[in-house]
């Protein structure tokens, strides 16, 4: 479990493509990360609810609404960013992994809303979900704690689902040599991807031991000295 403190505080600046890089390797590391923003108690709380409610799969599952926008509706052409992640997926792994990928992937989260994942692919070790990341619409010293609060939500989500969640920014896909070994070694053997199926809300999951200990720890934090 990951825990940011005074992430989204311009005192403290920090590049955006270290942000993704180390999230990205401990997604890789573990089998299940779960991440939270904790500047006063109150959050710290909040923090412990959530992680409380993702655990035991306390979803909201009435009145599905809809967050987010899901592009392939809106544009026909791809982005910038989405032209640089698929050309280097192609590079990587060939052009008929990419059949493989699905686009847009809708989720619901733990709010009921429905989220859109820029990409989705599904393995036989384990569903992975890819955003690319634009700075100024990603970054938590720039868009502020709502919205980060927002995004972790999300993330948070589908991480209770069981899903890695892997971030790059524009920055980091062009670095292409380096983009490419991550992608390699995140993604794995192309042998090992699978055609993509609906994620269930209800899906279930298992009670990760370290998960369990941070709970406790949660708890014991929350106990005023």
């Amino acid at each position: 479990m990951l825990l940011d403190h005074r992430i989204c505080d311009s005192r403290y600046p920090f590049a955006y493509t270290l942000y993704t890089k180390e999230q990205n390797a401990l997604m890789h590391k573990y089998r299940g990360v779960f991440r939270f923003m904790a500047d006063t108690q109150d959050d710290l709380a909040d923090a412990a609810r959530t992680l409380d409610r993702l655990l035991n799969r306390e979803f909201a599952e009435d009145g599905i609404q809809t967050k987010g926008r899901h592009r392939n509706w809106h544009d026909i052409d791809p982005t910038m960013p989405e032209a640089l992640f698929e050309q280097a997926f192609i590079d990587c792994y060939g052009r008929r992994a990419l059949d493989r990928v699905i686009r847009e992937f809708p989720v619901i989260d733990m709010n009921g809303h429905t989220r859109w994942v820029d990409y989705f692919i599904r393995t036989r070790t384990g569903d992975l979900a890819i955003e690319k990341n634009g700075e100024r619409f990603h970054h938590p010293i720039l868009i502020g704690k709502d919205r980060y609060a927002r995004q972790l939500i999300k993330q948070n989500s589908l991480a209770a689902y069981g899903i890695k969640v892997f971030r790059w920014s524009i920055q980091g896909m062009t670095s292409t040599d380096n983009f490419l070994d991550e992608m390699k070694l995140f993604f794995g053997d192309p042998g090992d991807f699978l055609l993509g199926q609906k994620i269930s809300v209800s899906r279930g999951f298992s009670l990760f031991h370290h998960q369990a200990t941070i709970a406790v720890f949660f708890l014991a934090l929350l106990v005023p000295p």
